[in-house]
């Protein structure tokens, strides 16, 4: 088994993530007008992707090592790019309300070129060096947009501020991650990933101050 308190960590993260997303579809089913285009619900549903990816870290680490395959390395990248897919998907249609087919074409490109980058490689370096610069596109679209969104006033219903803050964390645990896929780095990248994703959490329950109530 790799360190056990990374193990613990991981398992933690998990359960976190099931026991939000969970929350979040509660919630949001409970709303008097729900759509899948709603951001909770997008959260939701990527958030029990990344859920899956995670718990094969935890496996691997447990002892299983089952990411020392290719084959299911790529598996792992592959949770991640349909996870930010949706994202990206969101962060999009943001921009492009009154432009829908560009923001599908754009979508489209994200996860093709993505999901070609990540099975194209032929090594788990190459896959890793694939992955960084779609997740830093991500999280600079995502960080821009909400910002944009919290200073303008819109979105009530999330709060922006909180939601781009998040990312900004789990950003920094990201780049760690990627400087130090091994050691005692990996355990700090996890918790400050784990920050990150309470932080971006919290932003779909605590409503921006310019909000109806």
């Amino acid at each position: 088994m790799a360190e056990p308190f990374l193990w613990v960590v991981e398992v933690f993260k998990v359960l976190v993530q099931v026991i939000i997303g969970i929350v979040l579809l509660y919630r949001w089913s409970r709303t008097e007008r729900h759509f899948l285009t709603d951001l909770p619900f997008i959260f939701a549903i990527s958030i029990f992707i990344s859920a899956g990816g995670e718990s094969m870290d935890a496996v691997s680490d447990f002892g299983f090592n089952i990411l020392a395959d290719l084959f299911i390395f790529k598996i792992r990248a592959t949770f991640i790019v349909l996870s930010l897919s949706l994202w990206v998907t969101a962060t999009i249609f943001i921009w492009f309300v009154e432009r829908r087919n560009l923001g599908i074409g754009l979508a489209l490109a994200y996860v093709i070129l993505f999901m070609l980058g990540v099975w194209l490689a032929p090594t788990e370096a190459l896959v890793r060096l694939v992955v960084m610069p779609f997740l830093f596109i991500l999280f600079i679209s995502f960080i821009a947009t909400f910002l944009a969104a919290y200073a303008m006033k819109r979105l009530p219903d999330v709060h922006g501020l909180l939601l781009a803050s998040g990312v900004i964390v789990a950003m920094f645990g990201q780049i760690l991650k990627f400087l130090s896929p091994i050691g005692p780095l990996l355990l700090v990248s996890e918790l400050i990933d784990l920050l990150g994703l309470v932080v971006i959490a919290s932003g779909f329950f605590i409503k921006p101050g310019y909000a109806k109530t």
